[in-house]
């Protein structure tokens, strides 16, 4: 994990699953505001894109924050990924953290995401998703890839009840899940239609990191 704890989470999904037409659900893109101790720090995005057979999807996040007002700390975050009939082809990601840089790439190979990361070598069995919440499918996993350290993580998501969210000052009913096992301190939420919507889990210092949807997709917040 980095300094801010942020906790992406990959899911072992079926190929199905995977194939989803994801404009369906959030049409090119997906925009949330980040807080932290309820004050906006920055910014995270996930554009879907198509060529040919492949789709593209890319995440990315920006954070600035201020110190004693002496003091500024920045974190960027960027992951891509190729998908191919459904099947993750490539993945890569590129981590600067207030200067500390660090990087994932993987591809597919002989049925497994091979590659290296800030751990050393990888090898995950597929099928897998990156860790960009956006397929609700991780809600049955009980394996997750994290793509800040580029291990596997055992994991399981249990429901913790609907609540009405206020995104875009709009009332949104979406059903809160804790991850439990060796991500239990994130809680993510999902839509009636699968959508995420919400991210929360603890910076290194305790305080509270959110993610809140600002447009969402197709049909709810946007």
């Amino acid at each position: 994990m980095t300094r801010i704890g942020v906790g992406l989470v990959l899911a072992l999904v079926s190929a199905s699953a995977a194939a989803q037409p994801w404009r369906t659900l959030y049409g090119d893109r997906i925009d949330f505001d980040v807080y932290r101790d309820s004050q906006r720090v920055g910014s995270y995005t996930t554009r879907f894109a198509e060529s040919g057979e492949e789709l593209w999807v890319e995440s990315e996040m920006r954070i600035r924050m201020r110190f004693l007002l002496f003091w500024n700390y920045e974190y960027s975050y960027v992951g891509r990924e190729i998908w191919r009939g459904g099947e993750l082809h490539a993945l890569q990601t590129v981590i600067d953290d207030n200067g500390e840089r660090s990087e994932i790439e993987a591809r597919r190979l002989d049925g497994r995401l091979v590659g290296a990361g800030p751990a050393g070598e990888i090898s995950v069995a597929l099928p897998i998703l990156p860790t960009h919440h956006y397929n609700p499918a991780v809600r049955g996993s009980e394996r997750v890839f994290n793509t800040l350290t580029g291990r596997e993580n055992r994991v399981r998501l249990q429901a913790d009840g609907s609540e009405l969210l206020n995104i875009n000052g709009k009332p949104i009913e979406a059903t809160r899940y804790r991850y439990q096992g060796e991500l239990s301190d994130t809680e993510v939420w999902y839509d009636r239609q699968g959508r995420w919507v919400k991210l929360r889990f603890p910076g290194s210092d305790g305080v509270a990191i959110e993610f809140v949807c600002r447009a969402c997709g197709h049909g709810g917040a946007s």
